[in-house]
């Protein structure tokens, strides 16, 4: 039986072939660790041992990272977090909330801050939190992350007024968990780097508190969000057992922020 001549619409094997090996390539670099380098100041005696803190926050949203700046002195920098990919040409030598960088500051000697002032594409955020705690044991986290407007399905209107919302792991909620921002309606789903946090907690039975952010229409960073920002922050990190009040002051917050609320040239814009 004379089946014809092969069309060129079936694929070969070679080709087969090829495609499997550039799969395998794409894989291979989703899975590529970040490079986490921390202080000598900081190191546990036995090197490769992880650093114990009681509170690790995680800042990868433009307010966020705004925020964590307000608390944050160049000389408490102890490490930072960098992807292979992520271009860092033409960063500032000091702290700039227009540079791609994931600095590691120490508020004190019980908590931990990573403000991650670039975008980590979605396939790569399970890579960089298992490199960065795999460095760091924190016994609770807390992520500040965001939900695009065009995303959200709840009631309230981002654009109008600043709307946060808060995702609580098991571990926290057979605690008693807390309330404050309210849950994040049905219906709505986090990914990225915020969601990789909160599911490794998960995994691994940390307790483990997430602020979202509806991020609507113009500037995300204004006084009003970052100073709600801050009180929720600060009302999970007391839920957490590691309280920031003495760190970091909503009220004085919000009488500095006037510089931050006209953030241009930000890494994520």
């Amino acid at each position: 039986m004379d089946l014809g001549p092969l069309s060129a619409e079936y694929p070969t094997r070679t080709i087969e072939e090829e495609e499997e090996e550039a799969a395998e390539g794409r894989a291979h670099r989703c899975l590529e660790p970040a490079i986490v380098l921390l202080s000598s100041a900081i190191q546990p005696k036995k090197k490769k041992e992880p650093v114990d803190v009681k509170l690790l926050v995680v800042g990868c949203t433009p307010l966020s990272c705004a925020l964590l700046s307000q608390w944050t002195k160049e000389d408490q920098i102890v490490g930072s977090v960098v992807l292979p990919e992520v271009v860092m040409t033409g960063n500032a030598i000091a702290p700039c909330l227009a540079d791609k960088t994931a600095f590691i500051y120490q508020l004190d000697a019980d908590v931990l801050v990573v403000a991650c002032q670039h975008e980590v594409a979605e396939e790569r955020a399970v890579a960089w939190t298992d490199s960065v705690l795999s460095h760091i044991k924190p016994h609770s986290v807390l992520v500040a992350g965001a939900l695009q407007g065009r995303n959200y399905r709840g009631d309230g209107d981002p654009s109008e007024r600043p709307l946060f919302f808060g995702v609580q792991n098991s571990s926290l909620c057979s605690g008693g968990g807390l309330d404050i921002p309210p849950p994040l309606p049905p219906g709505n789903v986090q990914g990225g780097l915020a969601a990789a946090l909160l599911t490794h907690c998960e995994l691994h039975r940390i307790p483990a508190s997430l602020i979202i952010q509806i991020e609507g229409g113009g500037n995300a960073v204004t006084k009003e969000s970052m100073k709600s920002l801050a009180e929720f922050v600060q009302e999970s990190a007391r839920s957490l057992g590691s309280p920031l009040d003495t760190i970091c002051s909503a009220a004085a917050l919000a009488q500095e922020s006037s510089r931050s609320s006209g953030v241009t040239g930000y890494a994520y814009t």
